[in-house]
């Protein structure tokens, strides 16, 4: 048999062999001090930023959470009202994105609550970040307002907002990322389909 001449494969026909997935999805290389595209992209829960919520720059996007409905839920109303730094901490957590622990927030809130009485200045600057993230409205006043009058409400709210998003800050960062991964895991499960087993027949 005569000697195979290599073959220099067409971009065009390598696209054409892989269905165009590398048009699709680029990966870049990989070191082993970096993380895997993949994992780093299935890494953030749904709170970013939701771009159709603002319009020419201004959030027009309502609240799903009231600001005065904090017994929805009494259990969480009680331990804001008494505790208001843990409630805090998980939020601040969820917002940093896990960059800031929930004790670490919540000591602080603590110390500011407890040196300067102005923990309020604090926690509203993390009711803007949340309203950054899915267009909020300022309502029903500046955030440093609502905090410093009915800074128990604005917490609880800014807690039941996530949740009705689909975000458990009581879990932390690492709990939604395992649950949300968890969940990509078993839809891609169930949009495989089931293969075919041959039955023997004795």
């Amino acid at each position: 048999m005569g000697q195979l001449e290599p073959h220099e494969v067409n971009p065009d026909e390598s696209q054409n062999m892989n269905g165009g997935f590398h048009d699709a999805v680029q990966f870049p290389p990989i070191n082993d001090n970096q993380e895997s595209p993949i994992l780093m992209r299935h890494q953030t829960p749904d709170i970013n930023i939701n771009v159709n919520a603002i319009r020419n720059g201004i959030p027009t996007e309502n609240w799903k959470a009231e600001l005065f409905d904090c017994m929805n839920d009494p259990t969480l109303a009680v331990v804001t009202c008494c505790f208001p730094c843990i409630t805090f901490g998980e939020i601040a957590e969820i917002l940093d994105n896990g960059q800031t622990p929930c004790a670490t927030s919540g000591i602080l809130h603590a110390l500011m609550s407890g040196f300067i009485g102005l923990s309020c200045i604090y926690s509203s600057t993390y009711r803007k970040k949340l309203r950054n993230k899915y267009g909020l409205v300022e309502v029903p006043a500046p955030d440093w307002i609502t905090h410093l009058f009915f800074e128990p409400c604005a917490l609880s709210q800014a807690y039941r907002e996530l949740q009705l998003r689909g975000i458990d800050p009581s879990i932390g960062w690492i709990g939604n990322v395992a649950r949300m991964q968890l969940k990509l895991q078993q839809q891609k499960a169930g949009m495989n389909p089931p293969q075919h087993q041959a039955m023997n027949i004795g």
